[in-house]
């Protein structure tokens, strides 16, 4: 099967949590309690420290702090 998260782990305290496989099992029954079809759809996940999603969240959102969440539309529902 396919995955349907791309992972990027940028802080290797995230590789103990077995991320990977929960995301996987999380999206997926996400898209099966939805009756979507994952195709069409793109996934990244991140996991970094504080101080790189303080970042993140200040170029993005103008926010000089941490955030949990930070997510785009993709360009056809942006328009």
């Amino acid at each position: 099967m396919e995955p349907l998260v791309d992972i990027v782990i940028e802080d290797a305290r995230w590789d103990a949590f077995g991320i990977e496989a929960l995301a996987e099992a999380a999206v997926r029954a996400a898209f099966a309690e939805l009756g979507l079809d994952p195709k069409g759809f793109s996934l990244c996940l991140m996991g970094c420290d504080d101080a790189r999603i303080m970042e993140l969240n200040g170029d993005f959102r103008g926010k000089a702090k941490p955030t949990n969440v930070l997510s785009w539309p993709s360009e056809e529902r942006a328009t």
